[in-house]
């Protein structure tokens, strides 16, 4: 899998193609290739939009859906332990949303390493799984959210996405069974 694939499955989550405007864009160098904002052309800018907006719905969509990037063996093979495993009084929701982000967390690092990293795709992909795991999935690090506002982000995004989409989802259940929520503090898969 490259990060051409990683974006076309994004976009077969949002159950559409990839735009020409877009895809003109995908490859384009941020370090040999970079222009300034106001060199840009108005299409490269539609592009980047659209591949920005594209990308964190269909990430949230990926979410909700449950639906992973890689195998979910590969999870336990990197941490030592299944999303289950990790955290068993959780709920489905949130389970599915966990393997559904790690899952994407793996796919991603197994091609950053390659002659892409620098694609404005692969940048694309790299800044939304920082800001989804900052909401999220929290690691240690210099971003840090009190739980309470951890929750309103979470219901403010994961509501707009089951509004978009017109998803019937227990948005309750996944708050609920969120152990990132729980007063205990958690951080991280392991």
């Amino acid at each position: 899998m490259d990060y051409k694939d990683l974006i076309e499955k994004i976009y077969n989550i949002l159950g559409k193609k990839c735009p020409k405007s877009v895809e003109k864009i995908l490859s384009v160098d941020m370090v040999k290739d970079a222009k300034s904002p106001s060199e840009a052309t108005s299409e490269f800018k539609k592009g980047f939009a659209t591949l920005h907006s594209d990308i964190a719905n269909g990430l949230i969509l990926s979410l909700l859906k449950g639906t992973t990037f890689t195998q979910k063996t590969k999870i336990k093979q990197n941490f030592g332990k299944s999303i289950e495993e990790r955290f068993p009084n959780a709920s489905k929701e949130f389970l599915d949303a966990a393997n559904a982000y790690w899952t994407f967390k793996i796919a991603l690092s197994e091609i950053i390493n390659e002659e892409h990293a620098n694609t404005l795709g692969v940048k694309m992909l790299n800044n939304a799984e920082l800001e989804i795991a900052s909401i999220f999935f929290p690691t240690p690090g210099t971003i840090k959210l009190a739980v309470k506002e951890r929750e309103k982000a979470q219901r403010e995004i994961l509501g707009m996405v089951i509004n978009l989409f017109k998803l019937e989802y227990s948005l309750g259940s996944f708050i609920k069974g969120n152990p990132y929520l729980a007063k205990k503090k958690i951080f991280g898969l392991f």
